[in-house]
């Protein structure tokens, strides 16, 4: 993040240092991963997409009612919030076995990719797009869940919050289409 950026976090209790890294403070964090709680457990027909933004929205309401800083260190701010979430994520994703930093990105470990394919062989996927992302975000929910319950009982409330990360992940590289496609092509006769 820009160090404009840096110091309206700092400034508004939104940022702080662990060690080399910015990451979201304690406060935002809890109210950002209680969105993404409030939002999974509230509708079982999420597909997932579009709802990273609006549970960071949520969470910065929850802690930031108004602001008069110039433009220069709140723009910087939020357009690099969303890696400085995903970096503060790394540290519960290594202890549930979700993820894994690789530089200054979290990659998703094996043992997420074999959880998250468990529960996808057990799934009638179609190639209805719509429903097949119902499905494999309630899977890859689960799969976080999971593996939280399993190695990080002590973090499970950020199972969410985590699992939301991973979606991202698999849906920005296209994951899902090409687990889709794999699983609902018939061979030529």
């Amino acid at each position: 993040m820009h160090p404009a950026g840096i110091k309206f976090g700092l400034s508004h209790d939104l940022l702080e240092f662990r060690g080399a890294d910015v990451v979201v403070s304690d406060r935002f964090f809890e109210r950002i991963s209680a969105a993404a709680r409030r939002r999974i457990e509230r509708n079982n027909r999420l597909t997932g997409l579009d709802l990273w933004d609006p549970v960071v929205s949520a969470g910065i309401r929850d802690v930031l009612q108004t602001f008069t800083d110039p433009h220069t260190e709140y723009v910087p701010f939020f357009t690099g919030l969303d890696r400085v979430i995903r970096t503060t994520l790394i540290p519960l994703a290594e202890k549930s076995k979700v993820g894994k930093r690789l530089g200054c990105e979290f990659m998703l470990e094996n043992l997420f990719w074999s959880e998250f394919d468990e529960r996808l062989k057990k799934l009638d996927l179609t190639r209805d797009m719509v429903q097949t992302r119902r499905l494999c975000f309630r899977a890859c929910c689960n799969a976080v869940r999971s593996l939280c319950a399993q190695y990080d009982p002590a973090n499970i409330r950020h199972a969410d919050l985590l699992a939301l990360c991973a979606y991202n992940i698999l849906n920005s590289a296209g994951c899902l289409e090409i687990t889709v496609f794999f699983r609902t092509a018939r061979p030529k006769n």
